[in-house]
């Protein structure tokens, strides 16, 4: 995962529209269990959002988190800024509902992989 979001960081920094913008994270961890949660690897990931990489953030959207997220939220805001914690945006209920909350910060079922509601076919072979 950690490799993942570096990825993503440094292919924002290659585009002028992201640096001017921002880069939007939008998780949708309704299948992550407890167990799967690692204390070191999520403040090396906040680390690496909040100031290693000069990539601005402008939204993280959390959709349909399983409840144990309330939990890891309380550990999570210890390790944010005050500005990054503004920017963390939870988005409950159902998957309609959801889409529509993301649609109305610009985030169209057109710009979404299918596997999440959006009309996007995402090839993980390429």
């Amino acid at each position: 995962m950690v490799r993942a979001l570096w990825y993503h960081l440094h292919a924002a920094l290659e585009s002028e529209d992201a640096q001017k913008h921002g880069v939007i994270f939008i998780f949708f961890p309704h299948h992550v269990k407890l167990s799967q949660f690692d204390r070191e690897m999520a403040k090396m990931n906040m680390s690496s959002v909040q100031g290693v990489i000069p990539a601005r953030l402008s939204a993280i959207h959390v959709c349909r988190p399983p409840t144990f997220v309330k939990i890891i939220w309380m550990f999570m805001k210890m390790l944010m800024r005050k500005r990054t914690m503004q920017r963390v945006l939870f988005h409950f209920g159902e998957e309609c509902e959801v889409l529509e909350k993301l649609a109305t910060f610009g985030l169209e079922r057109n710009m979404l992989p299918v596997e999440v509601g959006g009309d996007v076919e995402v090839d993980v072979a390429a």
